[in-house]
C-alpha cells in the first residue's frame, strides 16, 4: 500500500512565516522518513492563515531532502 501525506498548512496569524515554513518542511521530511510515498500541500492565495502560495515550488525545495516523496 502506498501512503500519501496531505497538509493544508493553516497557521495562526502573527506567527513568523519562517517558523511555519520550517514546520511544514519538517513535516514532509518526517513523512518521507516514515515511508510515505506522496505529499500533497494545499494552497489558497487569499487566505492570510496559509503561508504556502505555490505548493509546487514549496515541494520542489524538498527534492534534495527526501528519498521517497517526489
Amino acid at each position: 500500500m502506498r501512503l500519501g501525506y496531505f497538509s493544508m498548512p493553516l497557521h495562526p496569524l502573527g506567527r513568523e512565516w519562517a517558523d511555519t515554513l520550517r514546520e511544514d518542511r519538517d513535516a514532509v521530511i518526517l513523512a518521507d522518513r516514515l515511508g510515505f510515498h506522496d505529499a500533497f500541500i494545499g494552497e489558497h492565495l487569499t487566505d492570510r492563515h496559509e503561508n504556502i502560495t505555490n505548493s509546487l515550488l514549496f515541494l520542489a525545495t524538498l527534492i534534495p531532502e527526501t528519498t521517497q516523496i517526489r
